[in-house]
């Protein structure tokens, strides 16, 4: 019967996402956040001020790795917790009333049974064949969050919302929120104009890599990869690498991902030395990811014309897709052939090669769909 209900209320999974971030997210990274004041006051059961947190960042800072941290540090407190990854691949499924669909069910699965205001709803709005409104199941959601201490909200990307489906109805709510003592974590680009002025009297942190953090991703980047590690090794410039990365990762680990990756993959001690002073030299303090990026466009369009050809059709598919495909259903696009009229099979390229040819852009996500990497890499496709 509980199964049901919390069915009824939200029938999609609500927790791949935070847990294939969390496996990408190295360890040890992203304690220095709790040090910070807001941080601490957010936190803070006995602080009555300001209980909702803008954290704002550029693209790439690491925002959804700090955002799947704090998700991770309050679980591990055993606070009452929901969150939600926005992606803006995924609009159908982030409209308002979803969202709090999804929250009231999260918080629900952490009462001992079935709270009497969910049951309640469903009770009355089931029987007559309908759907809760938003209203409903804000409602709902303020009561059940009512029989804990302390309810904390953590929503990343809030930039990724479309404007005009979302964020308008979503910002209000938050505050609504807010002002009934729930504490909200919300993460976001710091220039989307509604957002800056719904937050701006909001307590902020500034989100961006930290030197401590690329350190350790470096060394475990490292440590992952036998061959560049014994070189490395052979070449005892290690503590060169990290350093030169870290002053030029402009706050951005992604930067910092694509630049350790790039330096894995050299034949040779001399090879990675050269490289990483080709990557310092070409830091670009307007668009920081474009000379890497047009790099891996060189990688790409490098390769045979077969595999050339095969990366745009993918890149092309994963971009202009309404929705995010599948590795089943972007294997069947990028095979189709005006000159082929019957399928075989064998004509699918594997998702190995799928990934491959797209020189890191791209990557498999949780559902088992191929997605691009970060949304800078849509942006400047």
């Amino acid at each position: 019967d509980r199964t049901n209900v919390l069915n009824w209320l939200y029938p999609r999974p609500y927790d791949e996402k935070h847990r294939e971030i969390g496996g990408r997210r190295q360890k040890n990274t992203g304690q220095w956040i709790l040090g910070l004041q807001n941080v601490q006051n957010w936190l803070d059961p006995n602080n009555t001020g300001s209980r909702l947190l803008w954290a704002y960042g550029i693209p790439g800072a690491g925002k959804t790795f700090l955002s799947s941290f704090i998700i991770d540090h309050l679980r591990a407190q055993n606070q009452a917790l929901v969150y939600i990854y926005f992606n803006h691949k995924e609009q159908d499924q982030q409209k308002p009333i979803h969202v709090l669909s999804s929250f009231l069910k999260q918080l629900s699965c952490q009462s001992p049974s079935l709270p009497k205001a969910v049951r309640d709803l469903h009770n009355r709005i089931e029987s007559k064949q309908e759907r809760p409104t938003l209203e409903d199941l804000y409602t709902a959601l303020v009561l059940v969050a009512g029989s804990f201490s302390q309810t904390f909200v953590v929503c990343d990307a809030l930039d990724e919302c479309d404007f005009e489906t979302q964020r308008k109805d979503l910002l209000p709510l938050f505050h609504r929120m807010e002002s009934v003592g729930i504490r909200l974590f919300l993460t976001s680009r710091e220039h989307p104009e509604d957002i800056q002025d719904s937050l701006q009297s909001s307590p902020k942190v500034e989100l961006s890599a930290k030197n401590e953090d690329i350190k350790i991703y470096i060394e475990q980047k490292i440590d992952e990869n036998p061959r560049a590690r014994r070189l490395i090794s052979q070449g005892n410039c290690k503590d060169r690498i990290i350093e030169q990365l870290q002053q030029s990762a402009n706050g951005m680990f992604l930067l910092v991902s694509f630049h350790i990756k790039h330096l894995c993959q050299q034949a040779t001690v001399k090879q990675i030395l050269v490289e990483l002073d080709n990557l310092s030299k070409s830091s670009n303090k307007e668009s920081p990811m474009d000379p890497t990026y047009d790099r891996v466009v060189d990688i790409i369009r490098s390769q045979t014309p077969n595999f050339v050809e095969l990366a745009m059709r993918v890149l092309t598919w994963i971009v202009k897709a309404r929705s995010v495909l599948s590795v089943r259903e972007l294997q069947l696009a990028v095979s189709v052939d005006e000159k082929c009229t019957v399928f075989e099979e064998f004509s699918l390229p594997d998702r190995k090669t799928l990934l491959d040819v797209c020189g890191g852009f791209a990557s498999i996500d949780e559902k088992d769909r191929v997605v691009l990497v970060h949304l800078t890499v849509h942006e400047y496709l």
